[in-house]
């Protein structure tokens, strides 16, 4: 377990020192962009209820926000795994019978 822990602050390290930073900020960009979505649809139902949409107007609406609700999840979720890929300590190495 210690091992493990090691590896983990190890790596936190790294990422402080600026090893992947580029990957890093790229990541933060997703997260900042799903989270726009999210704040984007969340404003789509606000002016549907306020202005009680009818006709073309309420279906465009629900389906702009259907539309940004499916991409904020997706970019959030592809988001989440590039972050824990990112923040996951490198594996041991395995025991080898010949050191080069």
């Amino acid at each position: 377990m210690w091992n493990w822990l090691e590896r983990r602050m190890q790596r936190q390290e790294e990422l402080r020192s600026g090893v992947d930073t580029d990957l890093v900020q790229d990541n933060r960009r997703k997260w900042k962009l799903a989270l726009g979505s999210f704040g984007l649809v969340g404003l789509l139902l606000v002016i549907d209820k306020v202005f009680h949409l009818r006709g073309g107007f309420h279906v465009a609406i629900v389906f702009a926000g259907a539309v940004f609700l499916v991409f904020g999840l997706v970019a959030g979720k592809w988001a989440q795994a590039e972050s824990g890929f990112l923040s996951r300590p490198d594996p041991k190495q395995p025991p080898r019978l010949f050191k080069p």
